[in-house]
C-alpha cells in the first residue's frame, strides 16, 4: 500500500501545473510563509513554551494546569464555534422577521 503513493506523488508533481492556477502560484512565491528570522526564532519560541510548560507543572500542579489549559482550549473551541456558525445564523436570522405582528390585539395607552 505504501509503496503506491511513493510511486504516485512524484508522478502526480510532475504533471503540468494548469494556467488558472500559475497567478496561485506566483501569489505564493510573492509572499513567503517565513522569513528568515521568523525561521530562526521557531525553536527558540519553542523552546520557551515547552520550558514554560514544565514550570507551570512542576510549581502549580497537574490538576491546576490541566484545568487551565481546559479552559484555555474550551474558550477558544467557542470562538471558533462562533465563527464558524455566525454566516448561517446571521442567513436563518435575516428571513425570519423580528418586527411586531399585527395579530388583531390593540393596546391603548
Amino acid at each position: 500500500m505504501g509503496t503506491r503513493y511513493v510511486i504516485y506523488c512524484p508522478f502526480e508533481g510532475s504533471k503540468p501545473v494548469p494556467n488558472n492556477v500559475w497567478p496561485l502560484v506566483r501569489v505564493a512565491q510573492e509572499n513567503p510563509p517565513l522569513s528568515q528570522k521568523e525561521a530562526w526564532l521557531f525553536p527558540v519560541m519553542g523552546s520557551c513554551v515547552l520550558f514554560s510548560l514544565y514550570l507551570a507543572f512542576k510549581f502549580l500542579g497537574k490538576e491546576f494546569v490541566n484545568l487551565l489549559l481546559g479552559l484555555y482550549f474550551a474558550v477558544i473551541g467557542l470562538v471558533l464555534l462562533q465563527q464558524t456558525l455566525s454566516p448561517v445564523v446571521g442567513l436563518v436570522l435575516s428571513s425570519v422577521s423580528l418586527a411586531p405582528r399585527a395579530c388583531g390585539v390593540v393596546f391603548s395607552p
